[in-house]
């Protein structure tokens, strides 16, 4: 068995769309948080109501919760003093680093 604590880890995005994501629906339990993640509300003339369409969904343990919270947190942090937004492929986690392959027109 190998130990990976010390290596360092290396991201590839296999795709390179992005969704935005401006509203959230929540569902938990006491095994599994789910987050929908949704562009925003669009309106449904026929029906006459208001929908939430889903583009992704994600499945996470209580322990990945947790992990994600954090690492939130810490990005939220780093963004606050800057004076400039940073661009897309820049990495804010220290030992991590991001490969994205260039968008095709």
């Amino acid at each position: 068995m190998s130990d990976t604590a010390d290596r360092e880890l290396t991201v590839r995005y296999d795709a390179s769309d992005v969704r935005y994501a401006a509203q959230f629906v929540v569902q938990a339990s006491a095994e599994e948080l789910i987050v929908n993640f949704a562009a925003g509300q669009i309106e449904d003339a026929a029906r006459g109501q208001m929908l939430l369409p889903i583009h992704t969904r994600i499945a996470l343990t209580p322990a990945g919760v947790q992990r994600l919270i954090t690492t939130l947190q810490s990005a939220l942090a780093q963004m606050a003093p800057l004076t400039r937004a940073p661009a897309a492929t820049e990495a804010r986690i220290p030992g991590l680093t991001v490969e994205h392959a260039p968008r095709r027109s």
